[in-house]
C-alpha cells in the first residue's frame, strides 16, 4: 500500500470518526429528552446512541492503527496510544489520544451502567463533552485538511449544533427544576 493511500485512510477514518462522535453526542443529548420517548422510543434511542458510540470509538481506533502502518507518518503503536509519548506534535497528539481513551471508558460505561448506578453513569457521561472538545482541537489544530473552507464548515457546524443541543438541554433540565420550585399564591 502507498503512502498516499494509507495518508487518505488516516484522514478518511478521523473525519468519519469524528462525524460518528458528533452524532453520538448529539443523539445522546436527544436520548436525554422527552422527545426520543416518543420518537424512536426509549429503548431505540439508546441502543442508536450506544452503537454510534461504538462504531466512533472503532473508526478511531482505525485512525490510529492507519498511522501506525509504515507507509505513514512513523509513529510507533506507543506513540499512537500512550498519551503525549509521540517524538512530535505530542501535545496535540496527547489531546487526542486522552480523548480516544475517555470516549473508551464512557462507551464501555454501557456495560456497568447497572453497577455503578444510573447517577454516577449520568456523572461519568459529562465527560462526553470532555471528549468531543479534546477531538475537535485535536482535529482542527493537527489535521493536516483544516484550513480547507469545507473541512472548517464541517467542524463549525458539527460544533454548533451541538453547542445548541447542549444549550437546549441545560435549558430545559433549569425549566423543570424552576418549575417545581413555583408557589402559587392564592
Amino acid at each position: 500500500m502507498s503512502a498516499a493511500s494509507v495518508w487518505n485512510m488516516a484522514r478518511a477514518s478521523g473525519f468519519v470518526a469524528f462525524g460518528l462522535l458528533w452524532l453520538s453526542v448529539v443523539w445522546g443529548l436527544f436520548v436525554s429528552t422527552r422527545l426520543a420517548r416518543s420518537w424512536p422510543g426509549a429503548a431505540q434511542s439508546i441502543d442508536l446512541h450506544e452503537h454510534l458510540s461504538f462504531l466512533a470509538l472503532g473508526f478511531t481506533l482505525l485512525h490510529v492503527l492507519v498511522l501506525a502502518l509504515p507507509a505513514s507518518h512513523g509513529f510507533t503503536l506507543v506513540e499512537l496510544l500512550i498519551p503525549f509519548a509521540a517524538h512530535r506534535d505530542r501535545l496535540l497528539l496527547g489531546i487526542g489520544q486522552l480523548a480516544f481513551e475517555l470516549s473508551a471508558v464512557v462507551t464501555l460505561s454501557f456495560y456497568v451502567r447497572k453497577r455503578i448506578g444510573s447517577r454516577v453513569w449520568r456523572v461519568l457521561h459529562l465527560a462526553t463533552l470532555l471528549t468531543y472538545a479534546g477531538a475537535l482541537l485535536h482535529a482542527t489544530l493537527l489535521g493536516t485538511d483544516s484550513s480547507a473552507f469545507g473541512v472548517r464548515l464541517y467542524y463549525y457546524a458539527t460544533t454548533g449544533v451541538a453547542l445548541f443541543l447542549l444549550l437546549f438541554r441545560i435549558g430545559s433540565a433549569f425549566g423543570k427544576r424552576s418549575a417545581g420550585r413555583r408557589v402559587t399564591v392564592d
